[in-house]
Order: structure tokens, then C-alpha cells, then sequence
């Protein structure tokens, strides 16, 4: 166990359930402490700094986002348990690992070489494909957040970063560790999943070397190095996992390897050959020498190094960023194999669907008739089939559960939503609400342990809002809200990042409640409501979508937080989405040929593969679509 050292006056007796036993260590995000919790297991607890938690509503902000790391599987991860407020401070409690860090290990032991380096590269990379999946970014990965323990390297504080971003009173700031920051996290486009990846071949690089792969003399040394130089690679004697890391320090995102790939090369398959998402659309978005536009203060020589290590660079105002070009290779500028697509008729429809193998998104039951009639695909073979059961079916691919809305009253005159073995068809039936209110559009949580449906109230042969109810998928258990608000549900219910809210459009306006049925926040001048049949949050959490204005010309991506982010402003005319396909691109509907089609668009509008193609347009008017989110 790495040393503890006793409580000092002023350090809080718990955070939340969990007594406080011990001092673990402290940095520049707060005080991490060893914990007990109610069942008498051990855990830690970290408590964020005062002056990084920012006001109330900022640590409030600051808890909703680390509450999505819950998602996250818990291989070869310090598994997150729950988040809340101390004495104002938000606190994160998470699983107990007994082991050192790999920087310390590093330090004390020597660089890692042979089996060892690579076990520890198999390990962490394993932790950021779980991570991934979750729609999570890491965004500080590094040498101190991996801890060896004795069945493992386990990655700890993923998540974080990003809510002190969100969080932090330090207005315009990233924040982040110099030496192991991607190109990208040093200008305007921000952090994604292979920035993860450039840190993750620079924590190897430091654990066979014994030093931070750009260099520890100077911030805007580091910097300029990892703008412009090449890392020395050659302490990795292994061929293979040298040829990753290299790849994986490219000076252009979309030209690294994602952790999945990475981590099928670490196991000996070759080299994938991966799509471009958008290769069927804009020619510019496949240039790898795109150029990089450094909006940091780096440019003026205006950085400051906290004594943590933790870099803290304030984006100025001033003269326009200079662009960086790098020349691509040939290998670069090679057109990716791109995988076989299928394509079939929806049975009933003349809709025509285009899969490919690793599609985020996959679609898994559709309505016809404005809802008389449902087709659900079948788990053995992938065909669809009518199911006369359910009026909706919304499907988890995690645990191969369903939602679904029955068409039957209970006996007793309630309106029941069933959970479905969708391998099987078991199912276990839910009381919910006494006719006339009945369920509609069921949703999952982000973590897959609750349900979420919108409630109607029936009357007179019309159909009212009345609220939304939750149930415990565990216990079976429902609870009915009755939510007051004017329109409150017309537009239904969805899950906010963390699933610890729903939100919903009421009087213009976006409204989250809690699980409580309350009114927690309402975010005034956010659009006017835009029909998502799929995801209306982001998969990492952090933005919902709405039309910009009224006139529906444009799609705005909104903060879920409502903090000072701004709205990402996508030039698409769409009056219905499938939703979010990724982090970077949505998948909607547009009109084509007197009909539809379901195309991929990047947040700048270029449209990409062709998703679906609906000819007939009274047809489609009177059709839904449920996707799921497959994991890989």
C-alpha cells in the first residue's frame, strides 16, 4: 500500500457515505484520501481543490460530468462509484487499487523492457478502448494516472480533466500535462479519443526511457517539441510495439491508430486498414496535411507551469493564429480499404438501409402507421420480423436487454412496460401508470440501469403530456412524475449526461429535472426543439442538439451543462435526426428525390456515407426508427 499518512485539521470526517481514514496523496487537481464505505470496503476518495471547483453551479456541473465515467467498464480501470459534494467541494469516490504508480515505479525501479513493457502497453490500452466505448475522453493521460497493481496496470482519473474544464473558474483555460499533450490539445480543436492515444505512446515512451518523451526543461520547450519534433523511439527494443508508439505520436489525429486498433496489433493481427468515415463526401476532410491553427498563448511565450505539473494555458485574444502545414506521406495520402457494405429492403417498406461492419450505429426496430405496426430485428439472425406485442422496442446491445411498451393493460387497468430477454423473448412486466396515462418512447440510461419513458395522458381521443416515469431495471420497480410545466414532454424525455437527469422542451426553453421529479436547471436561448428519434445527447455527454433558430436552416450541439461553452453550429436543414453517430458527426435525415435519405454529416455540415434512402415520402411521414449503440 503506497504510504498513508494520518488526517489533518481541517480534512473532512466523510465525503458522502464513505468515513475518511487517511491522507493517500495530494495534487494539483485535490487531496486524495483512503475511505471506508458502508459495507466496510475500502475505496478512495478524491476531494477537488476549493479554487478549481469553481461556484455551486459549477461544482454541480463539475459532479454531472464525472458521473459519466461510471459507463466505463471496470478491466483494467479504477472503477468509478459515485460522485457528489462535500462541504461544496465536489468529491470522487472510486475503486481502492493497492499499487504504486508507474511513475514512481519508474523512478524507484528503472525503465520497463521485454515482457513487461509490453504487458503494461497490452493493459493501459485495454483501459482506453473501455474508456472509449463509455464516450469518454481521458483527456490527461500520463504516468501518474496508471497504478500497478498485482493483477494489473489499472488507469485512474479518466474523465476528470474535462470537467475541470467545465468546472474550473480559471475562464478559457485547458488544462492538462505539458509533456504528454497532444498537437491538438495545444490550439482550437480540443482533445478526442486520439489525443488519448499520443499520450497513451508517450507513457510507454517514458516507461522504457525513464523520461517524459518531449522533455521536462522549459513549458514552451515542451510545447515546441511536440508541434514540431520526432521522440526518440528507439528504447523500445520490440519492433512492433516501437512502430505503434511512432504511429501513435502522429502529428495529425486522424492518421494514429484508435485504441482498438492498437490493441489488435498488440495481440499480433496485422496492421488494420481503416475507413474513412466520410470518404464518400468532401475530399477535404480526408487531407491528412490539414493545417493547425495554435490559438494558445504558446504563440506569444504567455504559459504558466504550476508546481504539480499541471499546465495551465490561457487562450489570448490578439493577432490571428499562425498555421501550421505538415507534409503527408505517401503512405498518408493512400485511399483505406473500405469495408463491405450490405445493403436491404425494410420488409413492409420500400426503405433501403446501408450497413457496414463497426457502424456506431445500428438500427433495431422501425414502426409502421404511425406506430400500428412494429418490426424488431431478431438476435440469431439479424432479419426483422413483426412483433405484435410491443408498440416500441428500444434495444441495449450491453446486456442484449429490451424496452418495450406493451400494448396490453395489466389486469388491474395499469399500462406496463416489459423487459425482454432479446435473445429468448422473456420478459418481466412493470406496472407503471393507471389507464388513461400510458408510456411511450423507453430509453435507457447511460449505464444501463434504469429505464426512462414519456407519459401521456389519453383523453377524449387525444393525447396529453403528463410527465415521465423511471424504472429500477434491477428491481422492477417504477415511479410516475407528474411534471407541470407547460408542454413538458411534447417533445419527450431523454437521459442528461450521467443519467442522473432527464430534460425535456418546455415553453422554448430546455428544462433538466432529477430523478426526483424536480426542476433542477432550464437553459433559456437554446433553439427551438429539433425531432432526434435516436440520441439527443453527444455519446461523451456534454452537448444536446436543437435547431439554431426557428426557421430550422441550421442545427446547433448546445452544452448539456449550460456553462460558457459555446453552441457548435452545424449548416444542415433537417427536420428529423437519427441522432449523434459520434462525438464529431451526426446522422439525419434530409430531403432527396421527393423522398429521404439518412446521410453522415461532420460538424460543418459535409455530408458522408449514405445511411438510408426512403423514396416514398407519405410512407416514410408515418414511420419510426430506433437505433442502437453497438458496443465494439
Amino acid at each position: 500500500m503506497p504510504d498513508l499518512a494520518p488526517l489533518r485539521p481541517g480534512d473532512p470526517a466523510e465525503a458522502g457515505a464513505y468515513r475518511l481514514t487517511g491522507r493517500l496523496g495530494e495534487g494539483g487537481q485535490g487531496i486524495v484520501y483512503l475511505a471506508t464505505g458502508p459495507d466496510g470496503t475500502q475505496a478512495a476518495v478524491k476531494l477537488l481543490r476549493a479554487d478549481l471547483a469553481g461556484d455551486a453551479e459549477a461544482s454541480e456541473r463539475f459532479v454531472r460530468e464525472v458521473a459519466m465515467a461510471r459507463r466505463v467498464a471496470q478491466f483494467c480501470t479504477a472503477q468509478v462509484i459515485e460522485t457528489g459534494l462535500a462541504g461544496g467541494r465536489p468529491y470522487i469516490v472510486s475503486e481502492y487499487i493497492d499499487g504504486h504508480t508507474l511513475s514512481d515505479v519508474v523512478r524507484e525501479q528503472g525503465p520497463r523492457t521485454g515482457a513487461a513493457l509490453h504487458r503494461l502497453a497490452v493493459g493501459t490500452v485495454t483501459a482506453l478502448v473501455a474508456i472509449h466505448q463509455a464516450g469518454i475522453v481521458h483527456r490527461d493521460f500520463k504516468p501518474s494516472n496508471v497504478v500497478l497493481a498485482p493483477d494489473g496496470p489499472r488507469v485512474i482519473d479518466f474523465g476528470i480533466a474535462k470537467a475541470l474544464d467545465l468546472a474550473s473558474t480559471l475562464t478559457g483555460t485547458v488544462v492538462g500535462t505539458p509533456s504528454y499533450m497532444a498537437p491538438e490539445q495545444l490550439d482550437e480543436e480540443g482533445p478526442g479519443p486520439k489525443s488519448d492515444m499520443f499520450a497513451w505512446a508517450g507513457t510507454l515512451l517514458f516507461a522504457a526511457s525513464g523520461r517524459p518523451p518531449f522533455g521536462q526543461d522549459g513549458v514552451a520547450a515542451v510545447v515546441h517539441r511536440i508541434l514540431h519534433a520526432e521522440p526518440d523511439v528507439t528504447c523500445i527494443d520490440d519492433p512492433a510495439l516501437r512502430a505503434l508508439v511512432a504511429d501513435c505520436l502522429a502529428k495529425d489525429p486522424d492518421t494514429r491508430p484508435s485504441a482498438a486498433e492498437a490493441l489488435m496489433r498488440l495481440l499480433g493481427h496485422a496492421r488494420p486498414q481503416t475507413p474513412d468515415l466520410l470518404q464518400e463526401g468532401s475530399t477535404a476532410s480526408r487531407n491528412p496535411a490539414r493545417g493547425r491553427r495554435i490559438g494558445w498563448a504558446a504563440a506569444a511565450g504567455v504559459l504558466a507551469l504550476a508546481a504539480t505539473g499541471t499546465l495551465v494555458a490561457v487562450r489570448l485574444s490578439g493577432p490571428p493564429p499562425r498555421t501550421v502545414t505538415s507534409t503527408p506521406s505517401a503512405a498518408a495520402l493512400t485511399a483505406p480499404a473500405t469495408p463491405a457494405t450490405r445493403s436491404y429492403t425494410l420488409p413492409g417498406t420500400s426503405v433501403r438501409i446501408s450497413e457496414r461492419d463497426g457502424d456506431p450505429l445500428k438500427l433495431a426496430s422501425y414502426t409502421l402507421d404511425g406506430g400500428e405496426r412494429l418490426y424488431v430485428r431478431k438476435h440469431d439472425t439479424g432479419e426483422f420480423a413483426r412483433e405484435t406485442r410491443y408498440f416500441e422496442y428500444a434495444l441495449d446491445p450491453r446486456t442484449n436487454l429490451a424496452l418495450a411498451t406493451d400494448v396490453d393493460y395489466s389486469t388491474d387497468l395499469f399500462a406496463t412496460v416489459s423487459i425482454v430477454d432479446h435473445a429468448t423473448g422473456a420478459r418481466r412486466v412493470v406496472k407503471l401508470s393507471p389507464k388513461p396515462v400510458y408510456p411511450a418512447t423507453p430509453r435507457w440510461s447511460p449505464d444501463g440501469e434504469r429505464a426512462l419513458v414519456t407519459l401521456y395522458k389519453g383523453e377524449g381521443g387525444a393525447a396529453q403530456a403528463y410527465g415521465f416515469g423511471v424504472i429500477d431495471v434491477a428491481t422492477g420497480r417504477g415511479e410516475v412524475f407528474q411534471v407541470g410545466e407547460q408542454g413538458a414532454g411534447e417533445w419527450r424525455f431523454f437521459w442528461d449526461a450521467g443519467g442522473r437527469a432527464v430534460g425535456t422542451w418546455t415553453g422554448g426553453a430546455m428544462t433538466f429535472y432529477g430523478l426526483d421529479g424536480k426542476v433542477q436547471r432550464t437553459l433559456k436561448d437554446v433553439g427551438t426543439p429539433v425531432w432526434v428519434e435516436g440520441d439527443d445527447v453527444s455519446p461523451s455527454g456534454g452537448r444536446f442538439l436543437a435547431h439554431c433558430t426557428a426557421a430550422g436552416t441550421a442545427l446547433c450541439a448546445h452544452s448539456t451543462s449550460g456553462g460558457a461553452t459555446g453552441a457548435v453550429t452545424v449548416p444542415v436543414a433537417a427536420e428529423r435526426l437519427i441522432g449523434w453517430w459520434d462525438d464529431d458527426h451526426l446522422a439525419v435525415w434530409r430531403a432527396k428525390d421527393g423522398g429521404y435519405e439518412a446521410v453522415v454529416v461532420d460538424m460543418r455540415g459535409r455530408a458522408g456515407r449514405v445511411l438510408a434512402t426512403a423514396r416514398d415520402k407519405a410512407e416514410f411521414d408515418t414511420m419510426g426508427f430506433r437505433f442502437s449503440r453497438p458496443t465494439a
